[in-house]
């Protein structure tokens, strides 16, 4: 496993998540209910059915969610930081230095990688997929 390749249908390096008119956390909530769901009810056929009006399942979209860090930018003091522009408007904060590499995001990327190999393993252990404990060791 490789997040740059071409992998469940879709590249995920070149992602970007955020919409119109939304704020760069709100993907970040959107993750961690379906994860925290599944983890406490032990229900992970929510993970099989595919999102309505779309074409992914919800594991899907969790995986993209956990790698869409790697569809923006990085600054220049690492490879992990993500820039993520200048708009503090879509930060939801009034602090005007507030843009590019938010130290919320940056933590909430660490967390939701952890988070989404967690939940692979979780998965995992009910279904001894060889691709989910290749993309956890990648993680």
């Amino acid at each position: 496993f490789h997040p740059g390749s071409r992998r469940h249908g879709t590249r995920i390096q070149s992602m970007r998540l955020q919409a119109p008119d939304s704020i760069a956390f709100d993907f970040v909530a959107g993750f961690l209910m379906v994860q925290q769901y599944v983890v406490l009810t032990g229900d992970h056929t929510v993970l099989e059915q595919r999102i309505t009006g779309s074409r992914v399942t919800g594991l899907e979209w969790l995986r993209a969610v956990a790698w869409a860090w790697m569809g923006y930018n990085r600054t220049n003091a690492s490879a992990y930081l993500v820039d993520y522009g200048p708009d503090k408007r879509s930060f939801l904060e009034a602090v005007p230095t507030y843009r590019w590499a938010i130290p919320g995001l940056q933590a909430s990327n660490a967390g939701i990688m952890l988070s989404f190999a967690r939940l692979l393993e979780f998965i995992g252990s009910k279904s001894h997929d060889p691709v989910h404990e290749e993309e956890i060791a990648w993680l």
